[in-house]
């Protein structure tokens, strides 16, 4: 039985587990996706319009930079949408509706 108070042992659990999902995305995720290089004249040839879109939050961070050039290659602008990466999470509603916007011209 350890002698650590219960909030701490969750604590130390929290902490294990937050180490964890930032060693695979470091070493498993990380690496790959920044070294992946899409072919825009494929993309650009592809039936359906393709819609790039960055978060307005989002600042000069990776997510933003990466989806800037997409939007170069692709000869596009990219949609802002509300939130920054992780706006569909963050702002449903608002991204919902701007996703739609986007879609759909209206």
């Amino acid at each position: 039985m350890s002698s650590l108070p219960r909030h701490a042992e969750a604590d130390l659990q929290s902490e294990a587990e937050q180490k964890t999902a930032e060693e695979v995305f470091f070493l498993r995720m990380l690496k790959p996706f920044t070294r992946y290089l899409p072919d825009a004249e494929q993309l650009r040839k592809a039936g359906p319009r393709i819609v790039v879109a960055v978060g307005a939050a989002s600042s000069d961070e990776i997510a933003k930079r990466s989806t800037l050039a997409l939007a170069e290659q692709l000869e596009t602008s990219a949609q802002v949408f509300p939130g920054h990466h992780g706006g569909p999470v963050d702002e449903p509603e608002a991204f919902a509706t701007a996703v739609r916007q986007a879609l759909t011209g209206d």
